[in-house]
């Protein structure tokens, strides 16, 4: 019932269930004190839909402490919400399975369900089955020590190497994170394109099955090497003096408008929204003006 907790019972193994099922997108309320008590002599399960102890990740969602759980008295609780593998507790057994399958890269690492084994209205074991089909990867690279495109590749290789191990014929989607702060700051944001080029074609001979699902250039360039002087000018400076410019970034959130009024309404679902990175856009912009600006390239 959305209305309220009840109870459910197997007689033929003696087991008590007892639950309620979600009426509104966001509830504020405690349910887990409104539970009935544990029926006795029964192994009782708790099945609750919460943000217990709070997530950074999720929502708040009947919101309740592990102690209000225990208070319950029941053997088990299954905990829905969190999109996350996690123990809060043992003894009794407060457990957030997490989800049978990753929906974006929000949701990376193994995922499957719990197995538990119940002797003598006890639990005697709690086991993970990975049931995944697909799976989300985070590669983070650092490659403050990289000194060429053909060192980045060794690195991204590398780390990928070790992620993909384990994996099974999985389909896995990747997004790749460099990181570090590297001379090739501005190289790398001007050669996006053939950097995840590169980032593909070096996944899929680690993992047949392995998709770039975004390279994302998180690098910075060290302190020494951030001015690029054209003629007595700064550049690097004048470009983040205009970086900060109202009108400048008046236009550019404009920009950004048009662009996301032509995408489908769902293309950024599970991202932050294109309006919300400003800062980023306009900092990789910059970046790529200072790598042609190093390289001579004409302007376009």
């Amino acid at each position: 019932s959305p209305r309220a907790a009840e109870t459910h019972v197997i007689e033929e193994v003696r087991v008590a269930i007892h639950g309620r099922s979600l009426p509104d997108r966001a509830v504020t309320e405690n349910w887990a004190l409104d539970y009935p008590r544990a029926k006795p002599g029964w192994f009782n399960i708790g099945l609750l839909h919460t943000s217990c102890e709070g997530n950074a990740q999720h929502a708040t969602y009947a919101p309740c402490s592990v102690q209000d759980l225990v208070s319950r008295g029941y053997d088990y609780w299954a905990l829905g919400h969190v999109h996350a593998f996690d123990i809060l507790h043992r003894d009794p057994w407060i457990v957030f399975p997490g989800n049978l399958q990753g929906r974006s890269v929000r949701e990376t690492g193994e995922k499957g369900a719990v197995l538990v084994d119940v002797e003598d209205g006890r639990v005697r074991d709690v086991r993970r089955v990975i049931v995944d089909h697909a799976r989300w990867v985070e590669a983070i690279v650092d490659v403050s020590i990289a000194t060429s495109s053909s060192d980045v590749a060794s690195h991204i290789g590398a780390t990928l190497r070790t992620m993909l191990e384990g994996v099974g014929g999985r389909l896995v989607a990747v997004r790749v994170r460099l990181t570090g702060a590297t001379i090739l700051d501005h190289a790398l944001r001007a050669g996006r394109a053939q950097l995840a080029d590169d980032a593909l074609a070096i996944a899929q001979h680690t993992h047949e099955d392995a998709w770039i699902e975004k390279l994302s250039i998180e690098t910075s360039a060290p302190v020494a090497a951030r001015g690029v002087d054209l003629a007595g000018i700064d550049l690097d400076a004048m470009l983040a003096e205009c970086a900060r410019d109202p009108e400048l970034r008046a236009r550019a959130g404009e920009a950004i408008a048009q662009i996301v009024a032509k995408l489908p309404t769902d293309a950024t679902a599970n991202e932050m929204a294109l309006g919300d990175e400003l800062d980023s856009l306009i900092d990789e912009s910059r970046a790529i003006v200072l790598a042609r600006a190093d390289s001579g390239s004409p302007r376009r």
